[in-house]
């Protein structure tokens, strides 16, 4: 997740969400302006720059799958979709 803006942002409450339901939710995060978070789905300590879901399992699909980040409103903040690589489409993602 990367903030464009010119001001750091709370990501507390913020959820991200894929095509299958599962969901992450952000407890206290604060990203700095035009700074970076990695969410790892896997397990790990939280360090700056990124933080672990801490699931046993996968959660994105390389056949195609969809992120979404979620304010803590339930507005959609914003998404980045991605389907199965091929000659064609070079396995090119769509991000908003």
């Amino acid at each position: 997740i990367h903030n464009n803006g010119k001001k750091k942002v709370q990501l507390k409450g913020f959820k991200v969400k894929d095509n299958t339901g599962y969901t992450y939710t952000f407890g206290s995060y604060t990203i700095g302006a035009g700074k970076t978070v990695k969410l790892r789905t896997g397990k790990g300590k939280n360090v700056a720059g990124t933080v672990y879901w801490n699931r046993g399992s996968y959660v994105w699909n390389n056949t195609g799958d969809k992120a979404r980040l979620i304010k803590p409103n339930g507005k959609l903040q914003d998404s980045c979709s991605w389907k199965k690589s091929t000659p064609a489409n070079q396995g090119k993602k769509n991000c908003h």
